[in-house]
């Protein structure tokens, strides 16, 4: 019996040791901790339990029986709250009530004489146990005796209502197993101290019956211990992957701690950004290592990624550790803590520099290809517009002459001379208007985006064009949608993609009879928001083998074109976040569309 009675201890003290060491190891595993103050529990009450019944007097058997059920009341405790904690289940309001039914019961085991479960004790008994010599005793049941039987009806109900409630949850059989061992443990236990406050057991065996859930519960944690190492030698295998390939990559890896506020960085973000050691700067350091004009772009990305834990995305301009400026760009995500707040951002930042150059090399090579295709262009309208200046310098020629007439009267008619002045400032400011749009169009420039309203556009640019579609004998037709929204461009490259696509037009409609050409300009609001500008002509349409690939560079239906204006059109176009399509008309002739992004899309400057 000795021999029993020492494993039984020997084991339950073995786990709770283990798990005990193990959440002085990991603070947040109370489960752990439970766990150890249940087995610890039993091995003490194993221990008294041994001595209870080898007793030499009623009193001292009494006071083994004080200290067992105090002991008892810790493997009961230790058992629901290992439940609650390592399930995620089970009703507080049940374990409350457990809890003030056993701080009851232990108040009542150190106030009742002579003992909790026997009204009185009159003698001990000799009997045989397992081949030796134990004591029992002899008196009449308490009837407070009830109560830890009502206790332990409540930790089965407790037990297998949060079995329940987990395995419905998880869709796992895990926590039937748990439970169901941990509530024949109880109920065995309850039958046993019943038997014992009538004296027809020597002893409770609390200690025996707690080997069965002891022995459960510390397989299910050894095995959450198994797969937690397996999982963090995965976890260690894949930082060491990606460590590799972000060192391939150049990429550099971040995280913003926000509740420290303290910034980790590995050495190639170091690299890329002067943040200071690796795990001592403020995010506020690494702001100041951004370029000025960044700044704030950087602060509202990683502010409101902050507040609302959505993904961000920035591309900034920053000094490196070797004190050069760089452009970068950092992706990454916040990370959500318990409460439903984002705790920390991690992300990734890597050198774009290249890339930016390149970018900037292809923005002038495409503003060189621009300008000589608008010098091309207004070549090609130079006739014209000769016409279209004659016309006013004609017109103040013709005023200063008769202004002269009236002067040389006697008396001089000087009330006839102010509308002669009047209509002399208007043609100079309409002569002036037709130069400044010559000037604009083969000034040499970077792309300036600014708010635009697309009627106004379609209107000055059409007014440029007149004196062409004048010499073809082509009246256009403009047709311009009400309360269109303003959009985002730069008013020279848009009037040029427009030039092009009018002197297209007129080119194709050039073999057609006079009472046949028609040129219609359309301008409507696009279906993604933002505008869509149509050129449609009755010219002899565009080949079917050709229509796909019409805004290819050297792609041309002319036979004397070099194939660059659609394609120019095209690069202009999508610089603008737009995009230009071609179609034939049924009836003869093509259309040409292009769409303008809105004036709130984010504003871009070309490099």
């Amino acid at each position: 019996m000795s021999y029993v009675w020492s494993v039984t201890a020997g084991i339950c003290l073995t786990f709770g040791g283990i798990h005990l060491f193990l959440w002085t190891a990991s603070r947040q595993s109370w489960a752990n901790l439970a766990f150890a103050i249940s087995a610890l529990a039993a091995a003490g009450y194993t221990t008294l339990e041994l001595f209870q019944l080898r007793a030499a007097t009623p009193h001292e058997y009494v006071e083994y029986a004080r200290w067992t059920l105090a002991l008892g009341t810790a493997v009961a405790l230790g058992l629901v709250a290992f439940i609650r904690l390592y399930l995620q289940a089970g009703r507080l309001w049940l374990l409350w009530l457990i809890c003030g039914v056993r701080a009851l019961i232990l108040v009542l085991n150190f106030a009742a004489e002579p003992n909790f479960y026997f009204a009185e004790i009159i003698d001990l008994r000799t009997i045989s146990l397992l081949g030796q010599r134990v004591v029992a005793p002899v008196g009449e049941a308490s009837p407070w005796a009830l109560l830890p039987q009502l206790s332990h009806v409540l930790i089965i109900i407790f037990v297998l209502d949060a079995a329940r409630t987990a395995a419905n949850a998880g869709g796992r059989t895990g926590p039937w197993l748990t439970g169901g061992a941990i509530a024949v443990a109880v109920a065995l236990a309850g039958l046993s101290v019943a038997l014992r406050s009538r004296g027809l057991l020597p002893g409770a065996f609390v200690g025996q019956f707690m080997l069965l859930p002891i022995g459960v519960m510390g397989y299910r944690l050894s095995l959450d211990l198994y797969r937690a190492g397996r999982f963090a030698r995965s976890l260690g295998e894949s930082e060491a992957r990606l460590r590799v390939a972000a060192h391939a990559a150049s990429l550099g890896l971040w995280e913003w701690d926000m509740r420290r506020d303290i910034v980790w960085a590995n050495d190639a973000a170091r690299a890329h950004v002067r943040t200071g050691e690796t795990a001592a700067a403020g995010i506020e350091r690494f702001v100041q290592s951004v370029h000025p004009d960044d700044r704030e772009s950087v602060r509202e990305a990683l502010g409101r990624s902050a507040q609302t834990g959505a993904e961000y995305g920035v591309e900034f301009r920053a000094i490196n550790a070797t004190g050069a400026t760089v452009w970068l760009a950092a992706r990454g995500q916040a990370e959500i803590g318990e409460d439903g707040k984002p705790v920390r951002l991690l992300g990734i930042v890597q050198d774009i520099t290249e890339r930016k150059v390149a970018e900037a090399e292809l923005e002038l090579q495409r503003a060189e290809l621009a300008h000589v295709q608008r010098v091309s262009t207004m070549g090609y309208l130079a006739s014209a517009l000769a016409h279209e200046l004659s016309q006013p310098l004609a017109a103040i020629l013709r005023n200063a002459e008769a202004g002269e007439l009236f002067l040389r009267h006697e008396p001089p008619e000087v009330d006839e001379l102010r509308p002669i002045l009047e209509d002399i400032q208007r043609d100079e400011q309409r002569a002036a208007g037709v130069i400044d749009r010559i000037r604009l169009l083969l000034k040499h420039r970077r792309l300036e985006y600014e708010p635009l309203d697309v009627g106004e556009l379609v209107e000055q640019t059409m007014a440029l064009a007149r004196p062409e579609t004048l010499a073809r004998r082509v009246v256009p037709q403009i047709d311009i949608a009400p309360a269109l929204p303003s959009v985002l461009g730069d008013r020279v490259q848009l009037q040029q993609v427009l030039l092009n696509l009018v002197t297209n037009a007129l080119d194709a409609m050039d073999p057609r009879p006079i009472e046949r050409r028609r040129l219609i300009v359309t301008v409507r609001r696009a279906v993604h928001d933002g505008a869509e500008v149509t050129v449609a002509d009755t010219g002899s349409g565009i080949p079917a083998e050709q229509l796909s690939r019409v805004f290819e560079p050297f792609i041309t239906t002319k036979s004397s074109g070099l194939g660059m204006g659609l394609a120019l059109s095209k690069m202009i176009v999508e610089a603008h976040g737009g995009r230009i399509w071609a179609e034939n008309n049924t009836a003869g002739g093509a259309n040409i569309r292009f769409t303008i992004l809105n004036a709130t899309a984010e504003r871009r400057t070309a490099a």
